[in-house]
């Protein structure tokens, strides 16, 4: 959990030579064939609901030229966008049923076209914005009267995660109360879903 802090990390891997000998301490074993080191670098934002604060940090993604970070502040219900210095440059959302407002906005995926998709998971649908936040399009739902969690195929019950491959051909979304992976392509028609509960 990010808490309420934007914490950028570079991690630094070291990769030693292998070394069978473990090492207890307080009842775990450390193997010692490789060690992590994070390095702190720097980190923006508060709590608060004032441009560049959060009230929960969710989830981030960069643009495909790594000049704007967009960051889901899900109980903000908004994305809120940041150069890489950490300087706030905009943002869109707010709580709702309309198309660009959110009702706890979960995942997101910058597609290599710099279009954000996001998984608007209470209002059971996928929303698509271009670079600056303009509503593109949406899935999942027909309109602001269909926003009920549905189990039929093309339809989501708490979708948590989206993700659109890098020819731009498909979208993937983690269905999460229905247990499954549904495939649309980028024009949100429906494909096929993979997965069902069980612990095979």
């Amino acid at each position: 959990m990010l808490g309420m802090t934007i914490i950028i990390l570079v991690l630094t891997l070291a990769i030693g030579s292998y070394n069978s000998e473990q090492r207890s301490v307080v009842g775990q074993q450390t193997l010692q064939n490789r060690s992590e080191q994070y390095v702190f670098v720097f980190k923006w934002g508060t709590g608060g609901e004032a441009a560049g604060e959060f009230t929960r940090p969710h989830d981030l993604d960069f643009s495909p030229s790594e000049d704007k970070l967009y960051a889901i502040d899900r109980d903000g219900n908004r994305v809120q966008v940041f150069d890489k210095n950490g300087t706030y440059l905009f943002e869109w959302g707010s709580e709702g049923e309309d198309i660009g407002q959110f009702k706890v906005p979960y995942g997101e995926d910058v597609d290599s076209d710099g279009n954000v998709w996001i998984a608007d998971r209470g209002n059971h649908r996928v929303q698509k914005f271009d670079s600056e936040g303009r509503f593109l399009m949406k899935v999942g739902s027909e309109g602001t009267e269909d926003l009920e969690p549905g189990s039929e195929l093309g339809k989501f019950d708490n979708p948590r995660h989206v993700e659109v491959d890098k020819q731009l051909k498909y979208v993937y979304v983690a269905d999460s109360k229905n247990n499954r992976i549904s495939q649309f392509d980028t024009k949100g028609n429906y494909i096929k879903s993979i997965g069902q509960l069980g612990t095979k």
